[in-house]
């Protein structure tokens, strides 16, 4: 009897090691701008996101397929909507992104593998999604795919008046 209660909870443990190593990194706004304790619970540099997040950068902005406006060529934060998700591949020095906004409003509907997206873009560390509704993490989960524990996903959500 010992012996079957023991391998259930070594497999317990194992489960539940597998399902927690390669698991997606998620950290609301508001997380990143009070420095909470992320800080120590994984690899990302909190002070450069926070940063990226909340000063200006030179910025590529992607509106409705179109170049909205770009502060210099070699930019690495990428502003765009979800109409734009496609555009944002052709864009020259795409590799370089370190960070990747995305503007969701709430008919938007997508899917992004983020294996994939690590693959086209090299250099991408963040994924900032930016709701313009109320939106909660478990409606942002559901954008993405094949976990990729090397980007960092924010979530920000507004109520528009």
């Amino acid at each position: 009897m010992n012996k079957v209660l023991l391998k259930s909870a070594i497999c317990a443990f194992l489960l539940f090691l597998v399902g927690n190593v390669s698991a997606q990194n998620f950290y609301s706004y508001e997380q990143i701008i009070q420095g909470s304790s992320v800080r120590s619970a994984n690899n990302f540099d909190l002070v450069r996101v926070k940063k990226l997040i909340t000063e200006l950068h030179p910025k590529l902005y992607l509106v409705n397929n179109n170049v909205l406006n770009t502060s210099v060529t070699n930019s690495y934060f990428a502003d765009i909507d979800v109409a734009s998700l496609g555009m944002l591949q052709n864009q020259q020095n795409n590799a370089g992104f370190e960070i990747i906004k995305i503007n969701v409003k709430n008919s938007d509907n997508f899917n992004i593998d983020l294996s994939q997206l690590r693959q086209t873009y090299t250099g991408l560390k963040y994924v900032y999604v930016s709701c313009n509704f109320v939106c909660d993490i478990n409606y942002i989960i559901n954008f993405f795919s094949n976990n990729d524990p090397e980007i960092l996903i924010i979530y920000s959500a507004s109520n528009p008046i």
